[in-house]
């Protein structure tokens, strides 16, 4: 369960943080990071969430500074190669597990450097504190799954199965959640 939601938040990372690209410079590390994600590094989701986390707020604290922006080429370059590895860890080949990374990254960058408009700032914002909390709480999910273990294991009687389950209000929440940003979204750009 854990990896994928690593999967998602390096794909969502990848498109966010590729809007920043405006440079040749940006666009080599992104290239950098990209490789280094896929060459070498393992996705995890602590240090991931971490890093993901750290870049959003760094771009929040600091929206048009030059080495916040190549800090966030590097990150969205390492989001995609590790989202490769995700993709990869599913079965894919090397080859097809870096293609949607690729196209996501590629058609957010240019998109964004063509079009101000396409990550107009309240939105990039917005976009920005969305991945930042989700990092986090993927950053944390490991801690809170050994303790929900944990607990669970004290609480069995010896004879008594464990019925895995997502609660009804994990999921209503979940949609009001997203429902909720959409429609603040709209309210904003509108």
């Amino acid at each position: 369960m854990l990896l994928h939601a690593v999967g998602l938040l390096c794909g969502l990372a990848a498109a966010v943080f590729a809007t920043v690209v405006r440079t040749r410079t940006g666009a080599l590390v992104l290239a950098a990071g990209f490789l280094l994600g896929v060459a070498w590094l393992r996705p995890g989701p602590g240090w991931t969430g971490a890093v993901v986390a750290a870049t959003a707020g760094l771009l929040l604290a600091r929206p048009g500074g030059t080495s916040a922006s190549l800090v966030a080429s590097l990150v969205a370059g390492l989001a995609g190669g590790l989202w490769s590895r995700v993709l990869g860890g599913y079965g894919l080949p090397l080859w097809l597990a870096c293609l949607p990374p690729f196209v996501v990254i590629a058609f957010a960058g240019v998109s964004a450097a063509r079009n101000p408009r396409f990550a107009a700032p309240a939105v990039h914002e917005d976009a920005l504190a969305a991945l930042g909390v989700l990092a986090l709480a993927v950053a944390a999910a490991p801690g809170v799954a050994a303790g929900w273990r944990a607990a669970r294991a004290m609480n069995l009687a010896a004879g008594d199965m464990v019925r895995p389950g997502v609660h009804p209000g994990v999921v209503v929440g979940l949609a009001a959640v997203v429902a909720l940003g959409g429609l603040h979204t709209l309210r904003r750009r509108g």
